[in-house]
């Protein structure tokens, strides 16, 4: 199972923009996690939390522990 869980506040401002339906907000959040690689809301500066599996580690942390 994979999930995106965002929080209130990004929730909130996404889904209050004008002309929003959930197929554009949708896109919006997938804007934000590929351009940020995470879901940080430029506007809110929150986020939320990602449920599932890490596919691959980047260079930076192979071996970390």
């Amino acid at each position: 199972m994979s999930a995106l869980n965002i929080d209130s506040a990004s929730f909130t401002q996404i889904e209050g923009r004008p002309g929003a339906t959930s197929r554009r907000s949708e896109s919006k959040i997938l804007a934000i996690v590929g351009a940020r690689g995470k879901m940080q809301n430029p506007v809110t500066g929150s986020g939320g939390m990602f449920i599932g599996t890490v596919a691959k580690v980047g260079v930076a942390l192979a071996g970390a522990t």
